[in-house]
Formats: C-alpha cells, structure tokens, sequence
C-alpha cells in the first residue's frame, strides 16, 4: 500500500490520538488486514488482537475471543446467569486487561451480537468500570457484506428474545459505546473501474438485468475444470471441495507422499491452517497458505508439483513459472501474558503446528478463500446460500478477465442482507470532520489527566472501612473507628476538594492550549499537582496499613476488612508510584501510556515479594503466625502480646479457633486492667465463669509475673 490513504490516516489518528471507539470497514482489497499489520507494528498504546474463530485468529496473529476471556460457548442472555462449566479468569490475566489501552476484535462481521455483550460484561467487571466496554477503547475490523456469524436455529430462537439481528450491531452495548466509523475506499486488489463498479453494485445488492449480463458472459458451458490450468475452483460448499480434490488428486498417476504435521502442545484441530497429514503427487495443483519472508509466494499463490520424495517438494507456481523447495512453516497458538522483566505485553505459545505451507487447491470453498487474491479462479456460486457469499468470490480475482463461470448466475445467486445494507447507510453519521477529530485529542488528554487526579477509588474504600467500623468494630477499637472517621474528614479536605478545584485549573490550562497536553504551563501545573498528591495519599496510606491491621474474632468481619484494607492499600500504591513518576516526568502520551501499564505490574511484582518477605522473616523467627499488631486501645502493649501469643499457643494445643479461647476485646482490657484476683478477671468484659474455670489460674499467673517483671 504505497498511494496515501486519507481514510486509512484519519483511522490511525483517531486510535492513536484519541479514546474514542471505531468500526473499520470497507470493500474487500481496500487494506484493511495491512492497517492492522501496522498498527501492531507502530502503534504505543498497550493493546491485544482478537477474532472470533481460531482460523481468523491464527492469521490476525491473535487468540479468540473464547480463550481470551474463557466465554462459554453457549449463548448470553443478558441478565440471565449462565450455569455453564467455565474457567474463570485468573489474577495475572485480569492485570493484563486492566493494563490495557486498546482492544482490536478482527473480522468483526462474524461476531454475535451475544458474544459482544459478553465481552463488555467481562471487561466492565474485571476493569471494575460500569462505562461501555470497562472504558477501555476498541477497535472493530471488518466487512459485514462478507462474513456473517454462524448462529443455529435453536440459539436464535432464545437470542430474538433480547436481539433484532445476530449481528454484533445489534449488541446492547453499541449503542452506548458511541461508535465512530471509518471506511476504507481506495481498493487496492482490483484497478479496472468497470469491474470495481460491478463489484461495488453486487456488494450492496444493486442486481440489475446490465450487471448480471456481464457477469454471465464469464460463463464458459462445459467448461473442463479437469483439463485446465485456470487457477482454483471456489465452491459454495466444504463436500464440493473436497470431492474435487479427492478426483484430481486419485486421477494421477504417481507416487502418493504424506507429509505429517508437527504439534506440539496445545494447537485446537479446528486452528490447523492445513492437513495434518498432507498426501500429494507429482502434477497435484496446491495453494501457499502464508506469506513467505522472502516473498517468492504469499497466501494464495497456486502451483503445481512438479518433484517429490520422502522428505519434501518442489512446486512451480502458475502466475510466474518460479521453481520453489517448499520448507515447512511453523504456525502459533499463543496467548497473551505479562513479561515480569519489563511488564510489557508479550504473546506466549502455548503450541506450535509446523507443517508445509501447502494444500490441495483444484477446489476451496468461497468461505476459506476470505482474504486471499488471484489472478484466474474458476467459480461455480449457482448453489449460494447465504449473504456476501458470490461477492465475496467474484472479489478475490484481481480482474474480471480472469474469472471463469462454470453455472450462470441468477439475482437468486447474489444474496445481501437488507438489515446489513440498512446499518451501512447509517454508517455515514458515524463518520466525523477533522475539526471534531480536534476535540476528541482535546478530550482523550483531558480524560487521561483526569483520570491520573480523580481519587473517587480511594474515597470509596475509605468510607467502607469507616463503615465497617462503625458497624461491627467500634466497641472493640473506639478509639481507631473515630480515629477512622477523623482521617475520612481530612481526605475529604486535603485530597477530594482539592482535586476538584485542580480540575477547573488544568482543564482551563488544557482550553489555552487548543487541546495540547504538551503545552509547557500545563505540564508544569501537573508536575506541582502530582508532587502534591503524592505526599496526601502517602499519609493515608501509612493510616490505613496501621488502621485496617487488626485482629477481628468475627471471621467474616475478618475477611471484609482484609479485603477493604488490602484493596483500598494496593489502590494508594498504585496511584502513588504513577503520582510520582509523573512529578519527575510530566505526562507525554507514549511515555506516560507505557509508564503506567509498568506500574500496573511493578505493583503485582512488589505484591508478590512482600509476601515472600514476610514469609521468610516468618520462617526466620520460627513462628507460624504474624507479628501481633497493636491497636491504639492497648495501654499496656507488653502484655497484649503476651496474652495474644498464649492465646495462639493453647489454640494450637487445643486446636481450636483462637477467638473461642479468649475474644480479643478480653485481651484488650486485661492487658489494660491488669487483674489480679478473681473478682478483677471476672469484670474484664467478654471473660466469664467458664472462660475462668478454663483458663483462669493460667492467664492470672501471666498477669503476676508480667506485673513482677515490670
């Protein structure tokens, strides 16, 4: 693609300088699979590549839909819980889709609109964000008047009920998600306009008496397929494919050679880009299914063998007679994952299928011919049966000349869909002026300034611990619940006030810079405004680790606060280390996108060797339990530790929970009261009778010798 796109541009501009989400689309041969090549290859957002099938996937380089969020591949019912066995999504995955910027869903025509609901539930969950898609942007790529989803009639007979068509416009998410849309036009497969033309006519379903008369004169009678050189035979269906190819091949007369495949690993049959066992002869026609580095053939090139042996093959291929040993190829089935050393998203093979590049072509149906070009092929579309179909064959000649009918066409053969051809006419209102494209850089910067000094995340976890406090601890700790309550007043103050005035500051400052996050006074600003949070969510932090360490008898209390705290930790964490880097750095966009997916995973790094750490200093100490923490309520904390590690020894002993031992609010005012006689432990609150005939002459001789000690 060497002539400028101004529509391939406007799409680039729009993904990489904005958040807005986009549908590509345009005719076959208009580039569409090149724009994604380069966009993976150039683009600085953290994005990952779907498609709907594990074929669409292999050649996007990508991984499917299914395995990337572990969809069920039942239908979704909105609202509906699915009973449906599935893996869940485990943390390191969730990180990455939390990390992420962009998600690219290639071939979009053949995704249900149920599947793109599913994906948004998913994404606004994991993402824990309720906008459209967990706001993260998305990029749709495809032509609806090509591929359709594949629904059976007893899935639409449940889908209808919540969908007016199958298709992933109808999702319930689209609407809400603002869609822009861009169409590439400039074709690069074929150059002759009249043939474009009439290409364009059955695309949008304009059949007309002129256009089938042209088609028809390719229509060769009897034509011999068997006795031609005329390129590859496309065919309605999988049966007439393989018919055709068991014929011709069984017609030669040499030496059959298979050529067995390589797996290793995981690698789904239905992803195998070839035979697993490829049998061929001498004089068998066969097609290139990938690219070669050294372009000598591309996907699609049809050839002729022409020597073979145990080993491999030679093929000469039919457009330029070039002589070619053809080596095996090696296909991935990746996924995608987190590399610990830079926190960059990496494909991880998971299996790998090597195998020759190769299979038999007299005869591919028209569905496995997407996005593959020729320059002669033989079609017999007589026996079409579903939307796009005989468009999508006629498109993958390179000119009209070089197509051969073996059935006439009739309007019967050309089917397009009226509620495809319906949504492309409303396709134009998704398009945008440049002076809008302005303000949605203008936004998109604002947004991610937004975003770095929005700190509702915080208060919200904030306020849960107070709640939680005030509900079931401030009898326990009275002291730490008002000390809760007192911080939540000054976060309010300190940091959510605050954050709201330097809102209209840096918004107003963005305005005077007509949209640019580069604009020196700004950047300035934010580096002040940063340094400035950072040192407020600091203080939290360190209140927060002291204040939501305590012990809890009540084990479901207990896990709520291990929760909230550990949530409400690892959030401050995070919003620090990017406060800081952006103090030292200001935010420029590639700079900044990449820094703060790093912190993302720097922050499950340093997660994970806190743990190690505390484990180690626990296997150092020799004791099987952490650290006692005191709360501000001890007066004495000596004892409390005293009293709280013989409570864990006799629950060892005794094994059983420690809190049936001694409740911890009867630590607390023992370590206080110090009790010296019956009477005196029996007015600890929470220690009664029974509490006294077990342990009572035990936890008095505690209290006389601590007190002797002193």
């Amino acid at each position: 693609m060497t002539e400028i796109n101004q529509q391939a541009d406007l799409a680039r501009d729009i993904i990489e300088t904005t958040n807005r989400n986009l549908f590509l689309t345009g005719k076959a041969g208009t580039g569409k699979t090149t724009f994604l090549r380069r966009l993976r290859r150039e683009l600085p957002k953290r994005m990952v590549v779907l498609a709907p099938t594990g074929i669409a996937a292999i050649n996007a380089e990508g991984v499917t839909l299914h395995s990337f969020f572990q969809l069920p591949f039942s239908p979704y019912l909105p609202g509906v819980p699915n009973t449906e066995k599935r893996y869940g999504i485990n943390k390191q995955k969730q990180k990455l889709i939390r990390s992420l910027d962009l998600l690219v869903i290639d071939e979009i025509s053949m995704v249900r609109a149920d599947m793109l609901d599913a994906v948004d539930s998913e994404l606004r969950r994991i993402r824990r964000d309720s906008r459209p898609f967990g706001g993260l942007q998305v990029l749709f790529i495809g032509d609806l008047h090509q591929l359709s989803p594949v629904v059976k009639d007893e899935e639409w007979a449940m889908l209808s009920q919540y969908y007016a068509t199958p298709y992933f416009f109808s999702a319930q998410v689209f609407e809400k998600a603002e869609m822009l849309c861009v169409e590439l036009e400039q074709v690069y497969r074929q150059s002759d306009p009249q043939f474009l033309s009439l290409l364009n006519d059955l695309r949008e379903g304009k059949v007309t008496n002129g256009t089938l008369q042209m088609l028809n004169e390719r229509y060769v009678e009897n034509f011999d397929v068997n006795n031609s050189d005329w390129g590859i035979q496309l065919v309605t269906h999988n049966w007439q494919a393989q018919r055709i190819n068991d014929s011709k091949l069984e017609q030669i007369d040499a030496k059959a050679y298979t050529y067995c495949a390589q797996i290793k690993g995981k690698f789904p049959e239905l992803s195998f880009p070839t035979e697993k066992d490829l049998v061929l002869k001498v004089g068998a026609q066969v097609m290139f299914v990938k690219n070669d580095a050294q372009k000598r053939y591309y996907n699609g090139t049809i050839a002729k063998v022409v020597e073979a042996n145990e080993q491999n093959f030679k093929v000469k291929t039919v457009d330029d007679g070039r002589i070619i040993t053809v080596i095996e190829e090696a296909w991935n089935n990746s996924r995608y994952g987190i590399d610990e050393k830079d926190g960059e998203i990496r494909e991880i093979v998971e299996g790998t299928f090597k195998q020759f590049p190769i299979k038999l072509a007299w005869a591919i149906t028209i569905h496995k011919s997407q996005g593959l070009t020729f320059d002669h092929v033989v079609i017999d579309a007589a026996k079409a049966f579903t939307h796009g179909q005989t468009y999508v064959a006629l498109s993958r000649c390179r000119t009209l000349q070089g197509i051969v009918l073996t059935s006439q066409l009739t309007e019967g053969a050309i089917i397009v869909d009226e509620v495809v051809r319906s949504f492309y006419q409303k396709v134009h209102d998704m398009q945008i002026t440049s002076e809008q494209l302005a303000l949605m850089r203008m936004d998109y910067h604002l947004r991610l300034v937004e975003e770095l000094f929005t700190f509702e995340k915080e208060r919200i976890g904030f306020s849960q611990l107070h709640r939680l406090f005030e509900e079931h601890l401030y009898r326990i700790y009275p002291q730490t619940a008002a000390s809760i309550e007192s911080n939540l007043r000054e976060f309010d103050l300190a940091v959510m006030s605050v954050s709201s005035k330097f809102h209209a500051q840096y918004q107003y400052l963005l305005k005077l810079a007509k949209g640019s996050i580069e604009d020196d006074v700004l950047q300035e600003r934010i580096s002040k405004g940063a340094f400035y949070f950072k040192e407020k969510l600091n203080q939290v932090l360190q209140f927060v680790s002291d204040s939501s360490d305590v012990d809890v008898d009540n084990k479901e209390v207990k896990k709520r606060l291990d929760t909230i705290g550990a949530d409400l930790i690892e959030t401050l964490t995070e919003h620090i280390s990017l406060l800081k880097w952006v103090h030292a750095n200001g935010i420029h966009l590639k700079d900044y996108l990449k820094a703060r997916a790093r912190v993302l995973m720097q922050k499950d790094k340093k997660s994970a060797e806190g743990a190690k750490a505390t484990k180690d200093k626990t296997a150092a100490d020799g004791s099987s339990h952490a650290k006692t923490k005191l709360p501000s309520e001890v007066k004495n904390p000596k004892l409390y530790a005293v009293l709280h590690n013989w409570r864990y020894e006799k629950s060892k002993e005794l094994e059983k929970p420690a809190y049936t031992i001694l409740q911890t609010n009867a630590i607390i005012g023992m370590a206080n009261m110090m009790p010296q006689t019956k009477e005196e432990l029996l007015n600890i609150p929470y220690f009664g009778e029974k509490g006294f005939e077990r342990y009572g002459s035990e936890l008095l001789q505690i209290i006389k010798d601590f007190a002797n000690n002193l």
